[in-house]
């Protein structure tokens, strides 16, 4: 007979008529499964022991010293997430709706809703996120047809949005609290385990001192709304000059720009950028004598400095005028860079100009140091309103408010400047 013992689910097993060696087998086996298991592994049926015995060697077998404990842990937190489920494209609404909240500019959020509608086509808007596989989203952002830097930037939203499901209440766009408990649609983002598609470094585009000459001209000439009625009133100077004499970001912070915002003493002024790309809070940029001097020759200095309407399209007019074809967004900030870099070669400086962090700085000079010649440089520091335009009659003073009177804009010299 062969005596358990102890109780099992309240009763106290005994097993009669054995021989003495089934007896001691069975014995043996019993006080196996206590010291593994405890009271507990009696009430496992004979399959669920084995099952948890095939389970234990496929874990060994891969490596993993993990408890099954462990295991049905990991199963439960993919498989049944704190928020629950939900589908592609109502994660892709949630995440445009909080960047909006954070103050992502339209035009980003265009991007961002462009991009997340392509990857649900192609995916699935029905599909439940915690089932895209790291497979799905690899062969997604290898498709052919597009370059690295658009799969690059594709890779950079879709993990964006990956990190929100994650954790939405602390979401926080870069800024995630990687640290903070899980609480959303997933429990890990599949997108950290692909590689970020690599795009070779390219210099930065620069304008030079023919073209900056040429486009300085048409800005300020169509500035007063002249006769030819293939430019129109395009009022783009104040633009330009912020752009390529203090590194202005065009979208981002053009549009927000008061002239207010710039404060002058003798020959210097300053420019005052309270909302900048990275949030960072005021940015002091220097303002060049040459560019007060362009400043002055604009007719309207009070209120916003930028005039947002037909913002892209007055750009297209102007880039026309001056025959330029090829043309980078950023191109005549990347000018100004490259010009204050040359000149002063601090690169802490030219970094804290521009409003790039501290991490960049190494990145800004390895980028900019071999742009521009000393001389280039010099020459398009050298593109005063008289080298360029003679010298108008009409300069009005920054902040006095005072506006370009009509006798001002007829007079003969702005006539002749403008039929040049």
């Amino acid at each position: 007979m062969v005596d358990s013992g102890v109780p099992i689910n309240g009763k106290r097993i005994q097993k009669r008529h054995l021989t003495e060696e089934a007896a001691k087998a069975h014995a043996e086996s019993i006080r196996i499964l206590y010291s593994n298991a405890g009271h507990g592994g009696f009430k496992l049926s004979d399959m669920a022991r084995e099952d948890a015995k095939v389970a234990m060697d496929k874990l060994t077998k891969a490596g993993l010293h993990k408890t099954l404990s462990d295991v049905v842990e990991f199963f439960i937190r993919h498989n049944k997430p704190p928020a629950g489920d939900i589908k592609l494209s109502d994660l892709s609404a949630k995440y445009i709706e909080n960047r909006r909240k954070g103050g992502v500019r339209e035009r980003t959020l265009l991007d961002y809703k462009k991009r997340l509608k392509q990857f649900e086509d192609a995916i699935g808007g029905e599909k439940d996120i915690k089932v895209i596989t790291e497979q799905e989203l690899e062969t997604y952002l290898n498709r052919a047809n597009i370059s690295q830097q658009h799969s690059r930037n594709d890779y950079t939203v879709i993990s964006s949005l990956f990190e929100f499901a994650l954790r939405p209440k602390h979401y926080r766009g870069r800024k995630t609290r990687r640290d903070a408990p899980l609480a959303g649609w997933i429990a890990r983002n599949p997108v950290l385990s692909i590689s970020k598609p690599d795009v070779p470094d390219r210099e930065p585009t620069v304008i030079y001192a023919d073209t900056a000459r040429a486009l300085l001209k048409a800005a300020y000439e169509t500035r007063h709304a002249p006769e030819n009625r293939d430019t129109g009133k395009l009022g783009m100077l104040a633009e330009v000059v912020l752009e390529l004499f203090a590194g202005v970001r065009p979208d981002s912070e053009t549009p927000h720009l008061q002239w207010g915002s710039i404060e002058t003493s003798g020959k210097k002024g300053t420019l005052n950028i309270r909302r900048s790309k990275n949030k960072a809070g005021i940015r002091n940029v220097s303002l060049s004598p040459i560019a007060l001097e362009w400043l002055r020759l604009c007719p309207d200095q009070e209120g916003a400095i930028h005039r947002p309407k037909n913002y892209r399209r007055r750009w297209e007019r102007l880039k026309k005028l001056v025959g330029l074809e090829k043309w980078e967004q950023d191109c005549l900030r990347h000018t100004f860079a490259s010009v204050h870099f040359r000149l002063g070669q601090d690169a802490g400086k030219t970094r804290a100009y521009l409003g790039h962090s501290t991490s960049e700085t190494g990145s800004l000079f390895g980028h900019y140091r071999g742009i521009m010649s000393e001389a280039q440089a010099k020459a398009i520091m050298a593109l005063t309103p008289a080298a360029v335009l003679g010298t108008p009659d009409n300069i009005v003073s920054i902040g006095t408010g005072a506006k370009v009177t009509k006798s001002a804009k007829q007079t003969r010299p702005e006539r002749k400047v403008a039929a040049q």
